[in-house]
């Protein structure tokens, strides 16, 4: 693959919240429209999709949705608009000022090893979703 996905989920391989986050919207996604990959993957392959990364790729959720890059709690609120609509109640999170959003979700990333733990190695996606992994 030499193009990027329209909607490309990359995520920190190595954190137990963030594979659970993946999970969760691989279960959820019945059309198949995410694609996902780690960031320690990406960082190996970003020359392969002529990609600009952000500078904090490492400390957040990033979300490639067609030509726009998402980060924070501004790529999570994204994610929940394409996989439920604007009509769900995820969507009152845009609410609430960004500086404000980013505020608790950069102190959870921080902090998401300590809490949540940290896997030894990026999992192996399984057959069924192989083809949706970079």
């Amino acid at each position: 693959m030499t193009q990027l996905p329209s909607r490309l989920i990359v995520f920190d391989g190595v954190c137990v919240l963030c594979n659970r986050f993946t999970q969760y919207v691989i279960k959820r996604d019945s059309r198949g429209q995410f694609f996902f990959t780690s960031y320690q993957n990406l960082l190996d392959n970003a020359a392969n999709f002529q990609l600009t990364l952000p500078e904090n790729l490492d400390k957040s959720i990033t979300y490639y949705r067609k030509s726009s890059c998402y980060q924070g709690s501004t790529a999570v609120l994204m994610i929940y608009k394409d996989l439920y609509s604007w009509f769900h109640w995820s969507q009152l999170g845009w609410l609430v000022p960004r500086f404000m959003r980013d505020f608790f979700y950069f102190r959870v990333a921080a902090k998401r090893y300590q809490w949540f733990g940290q896997l030894p190695t990026c999992p192996i996606p399984t057959e069924d979703h192989k083809d949706r992994f970079l």
